[in-house]
């Protein structure tokens, strides 16, 4: 009996703790499933009050504002460098010397070609050249003289003739002379003003034009020869060495203001609407990554052009460069900051919704999704400025995780990452 009842008790122990165990294991499970969240699970962004900074970055290159180019005047040879690149120079000082011997040949032949083209003019305005005028002169003073002499004779036969002491033939013969003396003086006179004609003066005066225009060209090839800086600056290029040969028309020298700089930005065409002049702008270059420099837009893009494979417009920046580290022609980033809206609510771009001209997100209110309608202002790559619709601090929903997409109604909880 003891043996059967312990038997009957074992079995009871048993079913037990089965029962118990079941009891247990259903209500883990009931527990599970009642903590398991309901609805969709949904990326969620919150409105949050911040600075919201809309900027447009893009590649660039620099350029002095105030610039100087020395280009050799001819094929000539370097005599002398006096200045290295990254020198500092007052305006003024004297920075490459070139051989200026053939440069001084050309201004003296131009000027003795200038000196003859002179003498011929002056001959052709005063009708002929000096010993020419010296004779006309003096036959001109000769026939007056004897015109002179001619036209007291003529008087003195006259009175004689007037009282029959002179015959007619003697009267003829006084007046024959004075009509062939005045002959002589009209000849000279009209030999001297008639040498030449308008036309011989006009070949005369361009001739002094031209041999002026070769002068000046001589002199400024000689005074090219001596390369001085125009301005106070910074030599920033300097090409050929001392007692290089050198042809017309190669870079010799570069020089600068570099304590302002200018900035040509290459915008793509959508971000152009974005840009007005005075946008602060900040530069850097990753030869020194470390520096950043400041200025602002001084022109807008007024027309698109190729860049590569990129239709993009050229915008003006003005900079300042104080220590001058920063030189022309380098490639660096520019960063225009279009807007700068201080304050503002906003939220993840990712939770705006366009449908024609309105714009909405979606809330998450109760664990379900609440469409409201908003107006935006200013925006970034990341955020958006909600002007009208949502207040600080409240939810909205960026994505489904399953890519279910978004509706009004929709049950929903928040996955956390």
């Amino acid at each position: 009996m003891a043996e059967a009842k312990n038997n009957g008790n074992g079995r009871k122990k048993t079913i037990g703790i089965v029962v118990l165990i079941a009891a247990v294991a259903l209500g883990l499970t009931s527990v599970r499933i009642m903590s398991h969240p309901s609805g969709i699970s949904v990326r969620a962004g919150r409105a949050t009050r911040q600075d919201l900074v809309t900027s447009v970055t893009t590649n660039a290159k620099v350029e002095p504002l105030q610039n100087y180019e020395a280009h050799s005047p001819g094929p000539l040879t370097v005599k002398k460098v006096y200045v290295q690149a990254g020198d500092r120079v007052e305006a003024g000082k004297l920075l490459m010397q070139l051989d200026d011997a053939a440069a001084r040949e050309q201004v003296a032949k131009a000027q003795a070609d200038l000196l003859a083209a002179q003498a011929e003019a002056s001959c052709v305005q005063n009708g002929g050249c000096t010993s020419e005028q010296f004779s006309n002169t003096t036959e001109l003073n000769r026939a007056q003289n004897e015109l002179a002499t001619a036209k007291n004779n003529l008087a003195t036969v006259q009175k004689l003739h007037d009282q029959e002491a002179a015959t007619d033939a003697e009267l003829q013969a006084a007046q024959n002379r004075v009509k062939l003396a005045q002959q002589q003086v009209d000849a000279i006179g009209s030999r001297k003003n008639n040498r030449y004609s308008g036309l011989d003066k006009s070949k005369a005066d361009a001739l002094v034009t031209q041999a002026q225009a070769a002068l000046h060209e001589a002199q400024n090839l000689l005074d090219q020869t001596n390369i001085r800086a125009p301005f106070a600056g910074t030599v920033y290029f300097v090409g050929p060495k001392q007692s290089e040969f050198v042809n017309s028309g190669d870079l010799l020298l570069q020089l600068a203001d570099l304590s302002k700089l200018q900035v040509r930005a290459y915008i793509d065409e959508p971000e152009i609407g974005h840009l007005s002049v005075g946008d602060p702008v900040s530069v850097v270059w990753d030869a020194l990554p470390n520096r950043t420099w400041s200025g602002s837009l001084t022109q807008v893009p007024s027309s698109i052009t190729t860049y590569g494979t990129r239709n993009v417009g050229q915008a003006l920046s003005q900079i300042e460069n104080p220590d001058s580290r920063l030189i022309p022609n380098v490639n660096v980033t520019v960063t225009i900051i279009t807007s700068h809206e201080s304050g503002v609510i906003a939220v993840p771009r990712e939770a705006m919704h366009v449908e024609g001209d309105h714009r909405y997100v979606y809330a998450i209110e109760n664990e379900k999704l609440k469409r409201v309608d908003v107006s935006v202002g200013a925006s970034n790559l990341t955020m958006i400025e909600v002007k009208n619709g949502l207040n600080e601090g409240a939810e909205v929903a960026l994505g489904t995780l399953n890519s279910t997409p978004l509706r009004n109604g929709m049950e929903v909880h928040i996955a956390h990452e």
